[in-house]
């Protein structure tokens, strides 16, 4: 049996745009963890609907606010305002299972070589059927995702901040600058968060756009490797 130390304290930082369907129920997941995270900090970026409201009335969560940005520009509102030891992170639309911050906080402190600790994620949808709807589930997967993730405070400062600017993908981006610093992973085989697949989702919607964004971090990386002209 793990002993919780004071230390273990977690910031969780969730963006938010127009999520007002699935808020309630992620910002639930993260309350119902068995190790409490020591704050859960909302940003909306810019919603037009009730998200900021389900927010606010939600025991315990701090919510910022910002004009429509960006997702990278709101997670990295919040890490500004987070004051933990650890940091973790959760989709609007997404939730995590009852036991995966103590889970991988456990793993952090048995293992202080390392940085990160990730876990794997299942896909669900919503299904009709002829007496009401049903959550239909794929198979676990590896996620090398920020909702799977929990990551120190000192080694995400040490990769940098979520890119703004490039139209780069946010996670894709920071992950990979992140294996250029030298930081070293775990990845659990448990499931860690169960990945909703709705009709918004920015990769249904915006598959191009999206796709960009993953060339657009891959470029970016590989002139980084690029040796420098004298």
């Amino acid at each position: 049996m793990h002993e919780h130390y004071p230390e273990e304290t977690v910031s969780v930082v969730v963006p938010v745009y127009n999520g007002e369907c699935y808020l309630a129920e992620a910002l639930q997941s993260i309350i119902q963890q068995t190790k409490p995270a020591h704050e859960i900090i909302v940003v909306d970026d810019g919603s037009t609907d009730n998200s900021p409201s389900i927010a606010a009335t939600t025991p315990g969560v701090r919510v910022l606010r910002m004009v429509h940005g960006g997702l990278s520009a709101a997670l990295n509102l919040g890490i500004q305002h987070a004051t933990a030891d650890f940091y973790a992170f959760l989709d609007a639309d997404d939730r995590w299972l009852p036991d995966k911050l103590e889970r991988q906080l456990n793993v952090l402190r048995d293992r202080p070589t390392l940085d990160m600790v990730f876990g794997h994620a299942q896909q669900f949808s919503i299904q009709r059927t002829e007496t009401g709807t049903k959550e239909v589930f794929g198979d676990p997967q590896p996620a090398v995702h920020k909702s799977s993730m929990l990551t120190r405070r000192a080694a995400f400062h040490r990769v940098g901040w979520f890119s703004e600017g490039g139209n780069r993908h946010d996670f894709v981006d920071w992950y990979a600058r992140a294996i250029e610093q030298g930081l070293k992973s775990a990845m659990l085989q448990e499931v860690m968060f169960e990945r909703r697949v709705h009709e918004v989702n920015m990769g249904r919607t915006n598959k191009a756009g999206q796709q960009q964004s993953y060339f657009n971090a891959l470029r970016a990386t590989l002139h980084r490797r690029q040796p420098s002209k004298s």
